[in-house]
């Protein structure tokens, strides 16, 4: 049986999973590991969606700006996928 898997490394699809607002957890989690913060000291985080995500899946332009308040300092974040060559 063929199953067809849309990657998560697709920039419209990364954003969908971590700007929903029931997925705050998987996107506090992914912060914490990535910047190598402990979770509890990201006490928020807001997500900015300045950016229209593109039409289709093969839209190629996004951007995931996030400003985290951290040990009570803020704290800019812009995400951004790009292809390895």
């Amino acid at each position: 049986m063929s199953r067809d898997v849309i990657s998560a490394k697709l920039d419209i699809i990364f954003k969908k999973i971590f700007s929903l607002e029931e997925n705050e957890d998987l996107l506090h989690d992914f912060l914490a590991s990535l910047l190598e913060i402990p979770y509890n000291s990201i006490q928020r985080i807001d997500v900015l969606n300045s950016d229209v995500l593109p039409e289709t899946a093969e839209g190629k332009f996004s951007r995931m700006d996030l400003k985290l308040l951290v040990d009570n300092r803020l704290i800019n974040v812009e995400m951004q996928i790009s292809a390895k060559v």
